[in-house]
């Protein structure tokens, strides 16, 4: 619950006229930003622990030094992926999907199940993502009042 302490109707009016502007940009930007943070540090040691596996699912040596946070500063939204110059979004899609193998000489063959990491890292953060939220939110709200 977010503790906002109005003393006098002076305060309220000046909190009711701030959020009736709604949360401007740079702060959505901001708030979705520390939200990000926990999810990042879930999912970067996932993507790492395949980096020397022995497995067949071997990760390339780089895949988690190309993920990256894109802001875009027009709307306040946040997203995490992996950057395009690294060349390895569409590796981390199959490794987190799977695949059927094919070649020229036809099948069948066995699916190579996907690792799931971005589904775990998602319900494993959610949590600590809430909370950043709630506490970026709770700050902006306290210095409005």
């Amino acid at each position: 619950m977010v503790s906002l302490k109005i003393e006098n109707e002076a305060q309220m009016d000046n909190l009711l006229k701030e959020l009736g502007k709604g949360i401007p940009i740079s702060i959505k930007l901001a708030m979705n930003q520390n939200a990000m943070r926990p999810f990042k540090d879930v999912l970067k040691p996932k993507i790492e622990a395949h980096r020397t596996s022995d497995d067949e699912l071997k990760v390339p040596p780089h895949m988690a030094d190309t993920l990256i946070i894109q802001k875009d500063k027009k709307t306040g939204k946040v997203s995490i992926g992996f950057s395009k110059p690294g060349k390895k979004a569409y590796i981390a899609r199959f490794l987190n999907d799977g695949w059927d193998v094919k070649n020229q000489y036809g099948g069948p063959y066995k699916r190579v199940e996907g690792l799931h990491y971005w589904e775990s890292t998602e319900s494993e953060s959610k949590e600590a993502v809430t909370e950043a939220m709630k506490e970026s939110l709770e700050a902006y709200f306290n210095h409005l009042a």
